[in-house]
């Protein structure tokens, strides 16, 4: 397994694993990176099933339902813990994902829950060779490098997300 830091503050990128054949030790070696990485991993060209992809995601803890957004839940057959976000639309021109064509402007999974889950699995099936539009943000790592009294003042704080609209402002479907 070889880890490469993405940037100076947050996130890795793991090569020399297969996430759908992992023995206890290369997942306990990952596991590892994702605390030492503050969260972001990435792995890239992994092609994995769907159901390898379920069995991954479970190792770090019970999976929390997907949400519903403007045209629900888009899961594939036999797949409810699967969310398909995608800019791709079908025949009739309706997008084939949750979030729609274009939704996520900027988007943080789930923060409107009491307890937001402690990540989410992103597996890409379409890359474009270069370039291409998904940034990630390390909010640990931006929270640590808050000037001590902002820190300070914000400390022990809660806010209150609502979950009626998306980050598009769409009225999330069922809402």
């Amino acid at each position: 397994m070889q880890v490469t830091r993405l940037t100076p503050q947050f996130g890795a990128a793991i090569t020399g694993v297969d996430l759908g054949r992992l023995d206890d030790a290369q997942f306990a070696a990952i596991k590892q990176v994702w605390h030492q990485h503050r969260g972001l991993m990435a792995f890239p060209k992994q092609n994995i099933s769907d159901d390898a992809l379920l069995a991954f995601s479970r190792r770090f803890g019970p999976l929390d339902p997907p949400p519903n957004q403007e045209n629900g839940r888009q899961s594939p057959a036999g797949y409810p813990d699967i969310y398909v976000i995608s800019n791709v639309k079908d025949n009739a021109g309706r997008p084939i994902g949750a979030l729609g064509d274009g939704e996520a402007v900027w988007h943080t999974d789930m923060s409107y829950l009491d307890e937001p889950p402690d990540a989410s699995m992103l597996y890409s099936i379409e890359i474009p060779p270069s370039g291409g539009n998904t940034w990630f943000c390390g909010m640990q790592a931006a929270c640590d490098a808050l000037p001590a009294a902002l820190r300070a003042k914000i400390e022990g704080r809660r806010i209150k997300h609502d979950g009626t609209y998306n980050s598009g402002g769409y009225l999330r479907k069922g809402v």
